[in-house]
Formats: C-alpha cells, sequence, structure tokens
C-alpha cells in the first residue's frame, strides 16, 4: 500500500510540474528570463506587456509561444556592430517552435 501510494504521489508531482505556464513580460531582462525559465517539455505562453528594445539577441532552445499583443520588439541599431556581429537578429530560434501571435 505505501509502495503504491508513493508511486502515485511521485505520478503527481510529475503532472504538476508539467503544466504549461504564462508568463508576463515588460522588460528585455524580464523576457530573457522567462525564455530561461520556460519548460523545455511543454510550450510555454510569453505575453509581451509593454514595447521592449532587444540588447542582445535571444537564443531560444525549446518550443514557446510569445504574444505580442500589439506591443513591438526592436533592436536599438539595425545592421552590423563595430565588431561586425550582425545584431538585426532578435530571437535565434536554435531548437523547438517558436510561435509569434
Amino acid at each position: 500500500m505505501i509502495r503504491i501510494l508513493s508511486f502515485v504521489l511521485l505520478t503527481l508531482t510529475t503532472l504538476s510540474s508539467s503544466a504549461q505556464t504564462t508568463r508576463y513580460v515588460s522588460t528585455y531582462s524580464e523576457l530573457t528570463t522567462a525564455v530561461t525559465n520556460s519548460s523545455s517539455s511543454v510550450v510555454d505562453i510569453i505575453e509581451i506587456q509593454n514595447n521592449i528594445t532587444i540588447t542582445a539577441a535571444i537564443s531560444i532552445s525549446k518550443s514557446l509561444t510569445i504574444k505580442g499583443k500589439g506591443n513591438i520588439i526592436t533592436v536599438p541599431v539595425t545592421g552590423v556592430s563595430d565588431e561586425g556581429v550582425n545584431n538585426t537578429y532578435l530571437l535565434n530560434v536554435h531548437t523547438g517552435l517558436l510561435v509569434l501571435r
């Protein structure tokens, strides 16, 4: 009986930790934190609450949905930096699926 109960509790804990999460962000820092903290096992949602200026490309290696809610994500200066880095990329998706709404 104790083994069955332990298995059920472990299963419930595992299932509850893989629920989809919606994260609300208003700044570049909050956006990068939301991408980092999003689950790699379910498709989390990130909702943009204000216009955000990206100061460095954000690498994504998981499936996410980003809802812009009419807000704009921009870079301060587009083109190639003095170091030769192309700074027009806002989001670099390495693996997974990125849905923008």
